[in-house]
């Protein structure tokens, strides 16, 4: 035989044929595969196309009551609706499964109540998030994803022991939350500070920590003792605590000799006198400075935005964990350039 050719005695063969019909399964696994999604689709589109857009929850359940069989695909069409940004029709469905649905059938029915807690978290309606998915953890308390979001919830709504407890059972379920457990625990020991001196210790014990509370360190310094608190940014001055400088009026006297570069470009900017500016490092800085010493009646300031590094989300205020997407110690202090009117001009601090 030529050699052109392979004896189907040779192990070269078996290889060959074997690699063909693994490549042949996975083809028709991809194809069937979907096949079904667009079956399912096409499913879920023909379901819709029976019930008026504006059934309430209890046509659904009569839908249920009539077809039990229906639960699944309900399911699927309420997720539909969310990820289309339709809560309001999403949310009826929803209700309805509960409803029907047996007060016995728990794991369902915290399910159910975990994607209602995300409606009105996209809603807005933070209390009743709340409300959802602690229903949902007293029928499955161990459930991380419930768990994280009521901490977040807690958070953004100042109710920080709270979010404290959630996070410890997070901890108990060997999630690595440690850093989000300090920030708590020192915004709670802060909150029941008998005294201001006890105050400004929990804050200078946790500079080091988190820039969060390096800067409320410094806000409260600048309130009470300038000196100190020019003593703290000698070595600390930088784009993180820019907004906070340029938002405070500086004593001229205790800040004039410091050697932060940063400091002093603010303050040649407060007190007009911009020969003694230097460079800052912080490009925005920079340019206003060069800008107002060329034309000091220049209407300009400096804004600030506070953006999360890993997202991109914005704020209006610093932040420790992203009110989007978690992150911790992602906020970054972005200052602009913008226009100030006439009157605001004359109230550096105001920018």
């Amino acid at each position: 035989m030529s050699s052109l050719f392979l004896d189907y005695r040779d192990p070269l063969f078996g290889i060959m044929a074997f690699l063909l019909i693994i490549a042949t399964i996975a083809t028709l696994s991809m194809f069937f595969g979907k096949l079904k999604n667009d079956t399912e689709s096409r499913r879920i589109k023909r379901f819709l196309q029976k019930f008026p857009s504006g059934s309430d929850e209890g046509g659904y359940v009569k839908i249920l009551e009539a077809h039990p069989d229906s639960l699944e695909l309900l399911t699927k069409v309420a997720k539909a609706h969310y990820d289309g940004g339709d809560y309001e029709k999403a949310l009826k469905i929803y209700l309805a499964l509960l409803e029907w649905l047996s007060v016995f059938e728990k794991a369902k029915r915290a399910q159910i109540l975990s994607c209602v807690g995300d409606i009105y978290t996209k809603s807005g309606f933070l209390q009743r998030s709340v409300d959802a998915y602690e229903q949902s953890l007293g029928l499955v308390a161990r459930n991380q994803a419930v768990l994280e979001k009521l901490s977040r919830l807690y958070e953004k709504r100042g109710e920080y022991q709270k979010a404290l407890e959630a996070v410890d059972a997070l901890i108990e379920m060997g999630v690595d939350k440690q850093k989000e457990r300090r920030f708590l625990e020192g915004i709670v020991s802060l909150k029941s500070a008998a005294t201001f001196d006890e105050k400004l210790s929990i804050l200078e014990s946790l500079c080091g920590f988190s820039p969060y509370f390096a800067r409320e360190y410094l806000k409260e310094l600048l309130l009470t003792d300038q000196k100190r608190a020019a003593t703290f940014l000698s070595d600390k001055g930088d784009v993180r605590f820019l907004d906070i400088l340029w938002s405070f009026e500086l004593d001229e006297e205790i800040f004039k000799e410091s050697a932060n570069q940063v400091v002093k470009s603010v303050l040649a900017v407060k007190t007009k006198r911009y020969e003694e500016s230097v460079e800052s490092g912080i490009f925005e800085l920079d340019v206003l400075t060069a800008a107002k010493s060329a034309k000091p009646n220049m209407a300009i300031g400096l804004g600030f935005e506070f953006v999360c590094q890993k997202c991109g989300n914005l704020d209006i205020d610093y932040f420790f964990s992203c009110k989007c997407c978690g992150a911790i110690d992602e906020c970054r202090v972005a200052p602009e350039i913008t226009k100030v009117s006439q009157d605001s001009a004359l109230f550096l601090e105001s920018w």
